[in-house]
């Protein structure tokens, strides 16, 4: 099964029976992500599996 690491914002390859997951769906409005969202918020990531946070308000990023 293919899953999205919340962690690392990389896609990874699991087996179901070993692996304990959630099907998770929210939207703040009439648009869900598309797959070109999730690999936009993917190259978001560094390799160390950290955010790039250049650009956003400070306060968010030491929430981070």
């Amino acid at each position: 099964m293919r899953l999205l690491d919340t962690w690392t914002g990389q896609f990874v390859d699991k087996d179901p029976k070993e692996t304990g997951y959630a099907i998770l769906s929210h939207t703040w409005d009439n648009v869900k992500q598309s797959y070109q969202d999730v690999r936009f918020i993917q190259s978001s990531y560094n390799d160390q599996g950290r955010l790039h946070l250049l650009g956003l308000p400070a306060r968010l990023a030491r929430r981070l």
